[in-house]
């Protein structure tokens, strides 16, 4: 067993625990919260919309639970597929990269997600 390629896949799993039970505790009720007035009507009291941006959140969280499940498969059984599987891990850190620079940039550092995606791209691509 590869076990960088376990660690990226543990931390991947945190980080979509953490980013589903965040959502869902914190940020989706203060996006769909209404004024206290109630004149004012926003789009986020639509239903629709409500759906909409609980879709888009979660599927952050759907895909980090594949990267982890594909991580995990690789770190029982990297050399059954080669290179190709190599080059797939590869580019799964990449992936984690690129979100945890997007993270960083666009919540200015004040969102702690973009360590635990930067901590999964280290140690995927060293187990890789």
């Amino acid at each position: 067993m590869n076990a960088w390629l376990m660690t990226g896949c543990v931390l991947a799993l945190g980080a979509a625990l953490v980013h589903a039970l965040t959502g869902e505790k914190v940020i989706l009720p203060r996006l769909f919260r209404r004024h206290a007035d109630g004149d004012e009507r926003r789009h986020a009291d639509d239903p629709a919309t409500q759906a909409a941006v609980r879709l888009a959140w979660h599927s952050l969280t759907v895909a980090l639970v594949g990267d982890a499940l594909l991580l995990a498969l690789a770190s029982f059984d990297a050399n059954a597929f080669g290179s190709a599987w190599n080059l797939a891990t590869r580019l799964l850190a990449l992936a984690m990269l690129a979100l945890a620079a997007l993270s960083l940039v666009v919540a200015r550092g004040r969102n702690v997600g973009w360590m635990w995606y930067a901590a999964a791209a280290a140690t995927t691509w060293y187990g890789a």
